[in-house]
C-alpha cells in the first residue's frame, strides 16, 4: 500500500463467495487491530442496497423493554438464513420539526406505549444529482437495531454502528441490507438516519445556526446506545463505528470533535476522511443566504432568516439544491461540515488538518480504505462527452475539483491549466485516456486526503492506522450504469453485485 503505517505487513486471503462475511467475522468485532495491516485481494467494505428479506409469519414479534419505554420488532431471516431480531424507527431524539429545525438535537422523551418498531424511514433528500421529487419525511431521527437470534440481556454483543454515505446529501440507515449485514451472528448492527442537505448542515456562521447539525444527530444516536443498548444484549463499551464515502468521512471527524469522545473504541472509514475537500464547507453563510433568497426570506439579519426558514415547507428547501449546482450537478455538497468556531460549543474547533498535524485526536485504532475508481464520480458525467469537458475544464475546474474558496478566485484558471497538464499533457481528453480523468477526480476528492490523514493519525496516535487499497474488477457495476454502462470500473463502492 502506498503509506507507512504502523503494524505487520499480513496478507489476507477472502473467499470470494463469503468475504464480507468473512471480513467482519475475522476483523470488525474479533479485535483486528492488533497490529495488523491488511492487503485485501478480493474484499471491500461494501454495504449493498436493500435486498429482499423473510419476515417470520408470526402475530407478535421481539418486545424489548428499554429505560425509555417498550419497543417492539419483527423476527426476520439473513440472507443465508440465520435467524434474528429486527427493530426499525427507534426514535432517538425529539422530531427536528417546527421550533426544533435547525437546532441542536434534543434527547428524546420516555414514551407510555409499545413503539412499533416495524417501519423505516428517511430524512428529506432528492437524488444524487439533486433532481427528482423529494422523498422523506423531516421527523427522521430514528434508528434500527438488528440483534442476532432472540434478545436477551445476559449477552454482551459487540456493536457495529453505520453511518450512511451520501455526500451529506441524501442516504439513510436502509442503504445498508440488514439481511445481508446479521449473516454475521457475533454482531448487533445498528443504522440510523441523521438530518441532510440544508435541513442538517445549514450554518449562519454565528450561533444563530452554528452548523453541523447532521454531525451532532450521529453524537446524540450514539448517546442512545450508551444508555439503552445493553437492553438488546449488546455492550455499551464495545462500539465500532464504520461508515463510506461522506459516511467514512464523519467517521473520521468523529475521531476530532470534543463531542464524541468516549462513545466509541475504534472506527472504519471507506472512501472518506474529515479533509476530503467535499465534505467541509467554508463560507456557509453564502449557502445560508443564497437559500432564503431563493425562497423568499430576507438574508439578514441572520435571526430573520431563521425565523423565515423554520416556517417554509421543508420540502420547498430541499427543492432547491439544484440551484447551487453550478455545473453538471456540482458541488454534490453545497451544505456541509464546517469549522464552527463562532459557536459557544464547537463541534469541530480548528480546521481537521491543524487537529490532525497537532495531534489533537482520540487515540482509537482506525482503519481506512480507498478504491482505484473513486474518481468515477464525478468523471462519468462526461463519459459519453468529452467535448463539454474539454470546453470547460478551465473555467469549471473550481468546482469539479472542488476547490471551495480555497484558492483566489483570480488564480483558479493558473491552477487549473498546472493540474490538466499534469494528468494530460498538451493532449484532449478523450477516451484512450479518460482513466486519466478518473484517476484525477479521485485523487483530488478521496485519495489525496486519505493519504495525508492517514499518515498524520499515524504519526500522532499510540493506536494503530490501517489502509488499504481496493482493486476488484467487478463485470456488473451499479455506479458505472448511472452514467453509462460501458464504462470499466475497478474497485468502485458499488461494484458488487446486490
Amino acid at each position: 500500500m502506498f503509506l507507512n503505517v504502523r503494524g505487520i505487513l499480513t496478507k489476507f486471503s477472502i473467499n470470494q463467495n463469503n468475504w464480507m462475511k468473512d471480513f467482519y467475522s475475522h476483523f470488525c468485532m474479533q479485535f483486528y487491530f492488533r497490529n495488523v495491516n491488511m492487503v485485501l485481494k478480493n474484499g471491500l467494505v461494501v454495504f449493498l442496497l436493500s435486498a429482499a428479506f423473510k419476515v417470520n409469519a408470526a402475530d407478535n414479534g421481539p418486545e424489548v423493554q428499554t429505560p425509555l419505554g417498550r419497543v417492539r420488532g419483527v423476527y426476520k431471516k439473513s440472507f443465508e438464513g440465520y435467524p434474528y431480531s429486527s427493530f426499525e424507527g427507534i426514535p432517538y431524539a425529539k422530531p427536528p420539526i417546527n421550533e426544533l429545525r435547525f437546532e441542536e438535537p434534543v434527547p428524546v422523551e420516555p414514551w407510555n406505549e409499545v413503539i412499533d418498531a416495524t417501519k423505516s424511514s428517511a430524512c428529506p433528500q432528492r437524488d444524487l444529482k439533486g433532481l427528482g421529487p423529494v422523498i422523506g419525511e423531516e421527523d427522521c431521527l430514528y434508528l434500527n437495531i438488528y440483534v442476532p437470534g432472540e434478545v436477551n440481556t445476559k449477552n454482551s454483543y459487540d456493536i457495529h454502528f453505520l453511518i450512511h454515505g451520501g455526500a451529506l446529501m441524501n442516504g439513510s440507515g436502509q442503504m445498508a441490507s440488514d439481511s445481508f449485514m446479521m449473516d454475521n451472528q457475533n454482531v448487533i448492527f445498528v443504522s440510523f438516519n441523521y438530518r441532510l442537505g440544508p435541513l442538517g448542515f445549514l450554518s449562519t456562521e454565528d450561533n444563530e445556526v452554528p452548523g453541523n447539525n447532521g454531525m451532532k444527530d450521529q453524537v446524540m444516536a450514539l448517546k442512545w446506545l450508551r444508555d439503552n443498548i445493553h437492553s438488546f444484549g449488546g455492550n455499551p463499551q464495545s462500539i465500532t463505528i464504520s461508515g463510506f464515502s461522506a459516511g467514512g468521512s464523519c467517521v473520521h471527524l468523529l475521531y476530532l470533535s470534543p463531542w464524541s469522545k468516549d462513545l466509541f473504541i475504534r472506527g472504519i472509514s471507506n472512501s472518506g476522511s474529515a479533509i476530503s475537500p467535499w465534505f467541509l464547507k467554508e463560507k456557509p453563510l453564502i449557502f445560508a443566504q443564497k437559500l432564503a433568497a431563493d425562497v423568499g426570506c430576507p438574508t439578514s439579519p441572520t435571526s430573520a432568516l431563521k425565523a423565515c426558514l423554520k416556517e417554509k415547507p421543508a420540502n420547498l428547501l430541499m427543492e432547491q439544491i439544484e440551484n447551487f449546482m453550478e455545473y453538471v450537478h456540482l458541488p454534490i455538497s453545497p451544505f456541509g461540515v464546517v469549522i464552527d468556531t463562532w459557536a459557544n460549543n464547537p463541534f469541530l474547533p480548528e480546521h481537521p488538518y491543524s487537529l490532525l498535524e497537532r495531534g489533537k485526536i482520540l487515540d482509537l485504532p482506525w482503519i481506512v480504505s480507498v478504491n482505484r475508481d473513486e474518481g468515477i464520480f464525478p468523471s462519468g458525467y462526461f463519459c459519453t462527452d468529452q467535448e463539454a469537458i474539454n470546453r470547460d475544464f478551465l473555467d469549471k475546474a473550481h468546482l469539479l475539483l472542488d476547490y471551495n474558496y480555497t484558492y483566489p478566485e483570480k488564480d483558479r484558471k493558473i491552477f487549473a491549466k498546472k493540474i490538466r497538464d499534469f494528468y494530460f499533457g498538451q493532449n484532449d481528453i478523450s477516451e484512450e485516456n479518460f482513466d486519466k480523468l478518473t484517476q484525477m477526480f479521485g485523487d483530488r476528492l478521496f485519495k489525496s486526503g486519505i493519504e495525508i490523514s492517514a499518515k498524520l493519525q499515524a504519526s500522532a496516535n499510540k493506536e494503530s492506522v490501517y489502509v488499504y487499497f481496493f482493486n476488484y474488477d467487478e463485470s456488473i457495476n451499479k455506479l458505472a450504469d448511472f452514467f453509462c454502462p460501458e464504462m470499466k470500473v475497478s474497485g468502485n463502492l458499488l461494484s458488487v453485485r446486490t
